[in-house]
């Protein structure tokens, strides 16, 4: 390893023990999904837990107390929550420094143009339909991941 890459991973290490988030190396990608239908929750788990670390939030609380402990690399994001809203939840983990460029997918049963229109023009990286489909699932999962 050489000395600007080996200076490059211990700035990354630094910078993680100065968040005082939990980080882990050479790990699965982490990914929080954020739904209030608890199969929704469900599917998504056994779907992903054989390749990725899935974190569950059924509430938009419960998901910023993950997001306050963990490094994520990926939030599935439902749009219709009650109280703060995906697209509210989505605005606020934004202003956040350690979620500003944290890659999301919108999951919803929403499918009208100016919704997928309004979520892609805040950053999100993909939209999916329900009722969700595996392949679907995993496919833009990977594609989002880069894997």
């Amino acid at each position: 390893m050489s000395d600007e890459q080996s200076g490059q991973k211990n700035t990354e290490i630094d910078l993680a023990e100065k968040s005082g988030k939990k980080v882990l190396f050479n790990q699965p990608p982490i990914i929080l999904a954020l739904d209030d239908t608890p199969f929704v929750l469900s599917f998504i788990e056994d779907v992903l837990k054989h390749k990725y670390d899935v974190r569950l939030a059924k509430t938009t609380a419960a998901a910023f107390g993950v997001l306050n402990k963990e490094t994520v690399d990926l939030i599935l994001l439902d749009i219709e929550m009650p109280g703060m809203s995906g697209i509210e939840f989505f605005e606020q983990a934004r202003k956040n420094l350690s979620t500003k460029y944290t890659r999301v997918i919108f999951i919803t049963s929403h499918s009208e143009p100016e919704i997928v229109q309004q979520a892609l023009k805040l950053g999100a990286c993909g939209y999916l339909v329900k009722p969700l489909q595996v392949s679907a699932l995993l496919n833009k999962v990977e594609e989002v991941l880069g894997q």
